[in-house]
């Protein structure tokens, strides 16, 4: 069963509709969980950075990192500026993280990496 998506022409954004969404659960599960993403990042660089002590070599594993995070930042961020194109959506549930991680891919290849609201 697919989910019911809101078309982008549809929705009328302002700062007004954007404070009130960050109030609705699922935004504030997302920005939790980019915060804990974050966290993660910073503890697996000072670990990389102890590490690159012993063994030079490690520090090809820096760019890796980042764009890890990017990779797995990215979907949520899109998700939580736009939350009214994706009405249904749980960033919790694995299927629906991996629905917006597609979704941001698409969007950024079939637009020189960039993304605007048209392009969701």
């Amino acid at each position: 069963m697919t989910k019911q998506m809101n078309s982008i022409l549809d929705i009328n954004r302002s700062a007004k509709t954007t404070i009130r969404n960050l109030k609705n659960p699922r935004a504030i599960t997302a920005i939790f969980i980019v915060i804990m993403i974050m966290v993660l990042f910073f503890y697996v660089l000072r670990l990389l950075e102890g590490l690159v002590k012993k063994a030079p070599q490690i520090v090809m594993l820096f760019p890796i990192c980042g764009v890890g995070m990017i990779i797995l930042v990215l979907p949520l961020i899109m998700f939580i500026c736009y939350q009214e194109d994706f009405c249904n959506v749980n960033p919790l549930n694995p299927k629906d993280y991996i629905m917006l991680l597609k979704k941001t891919c698409n969007a950024l290849k079939n637009n020189n990496f960039k993304i605007t609201a048209k392009d969701l």
